[in-house]
């Protein structure tokens, strides 16, 4: 079953990160609030690059290291593979704010969906949890408005809250005395790789570095995910294009083209690692007068 947030009530969450890419004019692809930017020739521009120039890096406003820069940039995939593994393994909490952009179709369709919020992510002893909660939303050439839908998910169940509609929509995704990994499960729906284990990575796509160019800023590694026949992405997805902050070893941006010719680009920025996170954040009220379906685990 094909679980796209743009046909389920909103649409993934989930992974991160950055930037401002310059094109053509004054446009740029970025989170600028400045009227230039706003214009509906800049949103044209904005569109038709990320769909025809999805190799274009990210310039991440995220502050590059410092240290070592001349090693950082002779590394061969395999040792930045062993950086995001160790970046993983050390990771027991993750917030930053998230920009996804969906355009269905941009040769035909060219529809844009815009929406904006922040990411929780914790590791727990047996079990994680995931919190993506958008805030906003702009459609085409509509403008932004607020919007609140919350993606839970504690390893065993992905649960879905739409505040302006009212539903809730509940699926079980693993055993209850075995929760999966949350990256990789909420992965297969929403393009979030990279804080999964690079294992997974490898089994699910072809990797490579990928070509950088003058446009390339310092503090980003590009890499490239082709997805491998037999996959579990291989009727959702067809390409990655993965950067990796230097700073951090993490994601900074997963601008991914799906089998249907659809882009999705997931931005993060403010990234906090193993900071303390707000009380009681992936906890949801008992929410009145909504509606709610929930769908048993898929024998």
């Amino acid at each position: 079953m094909r679980f796209q947030y743009e046909r389920i009530s909103f649409l993934v969450f989930l992974l991160i990160a950055i930037i401002s890419i310059s094109w053509a004019g004054s446009c740029q692809v970025s989170d600028s609030s400045s009227a230039e930017n706003n214009s509906p020739q800049c949103e044209s521009t904005r569109k038709t690059e990320i769909a025809k120039n999805p190799s274009k890096p990210p310039q991440t406003p995220d502050k590059p290291i410092t240290e070592d820069k001349k090693n950082l940039e002779n590394l061969t995939l395999d040792e930045i593979l062993d950086k995001l593994t160790a970046s993983n393994k050390s990771l027991k909490s993750y917030q930053a704010r998230m920009k996804y952009t969906f355009i269905q179709d941009p040769e035909v369709i060219d529809s844009n969906t815009i929406r904006k919020g922040n990411i929780y992510y914790q590791k727990g002893k047996k079990r994680s949890d995931l919190l993506i909660d958008f805030t906003t939303i702009k459609q085409d050439d509509a403008p932004e408005e607020k919007h609140n839908e919350k993606y839970l998910f504690d390893g065993v169940y992905l649960k879905i809250i739409d505040f302006q509609n009212k539903t809730v929509n509940t699926y079980q995704k693993a055993e209850k005395n075995n929760p999966k990994d949350v990256f990789e499960v909420i992965g297969a729906s929403f393009p979030m790789v990279g804080f999964t284990r690079p294992e997974f990575l490898k089994r699910e796509f072809n990797i490579s570095l990928a070509e950088r160019t003058k446009t390339t800023p310092t503090h980003v590694i590009p890499i490239k995910l082709d997805v491998k026949k037999g996959s579990i992405y291989e009727k959702e997805y067809k390409t990655i294009d993965f950067w990796i902050n230097k700073a951090i070893f993490l994601p900074a941006r997963l601008l991914t083209t799906s089998t249907e010719g659809d882009i999705y680009d997931i931005i993060l920025t403010d990234a906090k690692i193993n900071k303390k996170l707000p009380k009681g954040i992936f906890k949801v009220e008992t929410l009145k007068d909504f509606s709610e379906t929930i769908t048993p685990l898929e024998k």
